[in-house]
């Protein structure tokens, strides 16, 4: 199976996006997303986000089982707005597989009435999925916690690792735990996962960085190369993971081919 995982931007880099998720759909199983946005009524753009960014991606991705999970409402991109709005992360499942369930755990929540862009709560997508021989994983989509900027740990994100792995412990069988954590590899937060015993395939196969040359901060003192990781249990065999060099977002796609055994 294949999965590929990435955090769209919020469809800023709006057509590149949609080929390159084309032409992908041939040759993938399952794309975990993040900063997909949804609003019924709201304005095509606004703050650089497409806002009806669930409705293209469904359209591209039509032979695909899609199954959302709330992030946070009111805000683009930028900041808070006057319109209905939905930050989500998503998961598309090619319909020759089963999904058993899906469900939204809150990581880290903060003040639902807070205009304050950088106090954006944190989520968690869990997927069960039957696969061939009715063999089943869950799936685990993150959007961590964005703020502070420097990725670095702070009691917000150290909160947001534990009950990361109190769900986690609750979940039985093979399990993959991919997204955007927004932190660095030599984290706390980062560390306590490796712990429980995940593989970090981002550390494991040496990768030098998951953004890509938009993220804001490239070619600065202040570059961060790192954001986005998949973690993995036994269960799950892994054939191959790589991070190509594909400029669709300010972060790069993880390709993850695996097996379950």
């Amino acid at each position: 199976m294949r999965l590929i995982c990435l955090n769209t931007w919020g469809g800023k880099i709006f057509d590149p996006l949609l080929q390159y998720l084309s032409e992908q759909t041939p040759t993938t199983d399952i794309f975990c997303l993040q900063e997909i946005f949804s609003s019924a009524d709201g304005p095509e753009w606004s703050g650089d986000t497409r806002t009806h960014l669930d409705r293209d991606v469904e359209k591209i991705l039509s032979d695909f089982d899609t199954r959302y999970a709330l992030g946070q409402k009111g805000f683009d991109k930028v900041g808070p707005v006057s319109f209905d709005i939905a930050r989500c992360e998503a998961t598309y499942t090619q319909k020759k597989y089963t999904v058993l369930s899906s469900r939204s755990v809150p990581l880290y929540v903060f003040s639902e009435t807070s205009t304050d862009p950088r106090k954006q709560s944190s989520s968690m997508q869990i997927v069960e999925i039957a696969a061939a021989h009715h063999a089943q994983f869950t799936l685990c989509n993150i959007h961590g916690i964005a703020f502070p900027v420097d990725k670095l740990d702070c009691e917000e994100r150290l909160l947001q690792a534990t009950r990361i792995l109190d769900v986690l412990a609750k979940i039985k069988g093979a399990k993959i735990l991919c997204g955007d954590f927004n932190l660095m590899p030599d984290t706390e937060s980062i560390r306590m996962i490796e712990r429980a015993g995940m593989r970090n395939l981002i550390r494991e196969c040496g990768i030098q960085t998951t953004r890509s040359t938009l993220n804001p901060w490239h070619g600065t003192p202040q570059q961060q190369n790192f954001a986005d990781y998949v973690f993995t249990t036994p269960g799950i065999h892994v054939d191959n993971f790589s991070v190509p060099v594909v400029v669709v977002s300010d972060h790069l796609p993880l390709v993850l081919d695996f097996e379950l055994r």
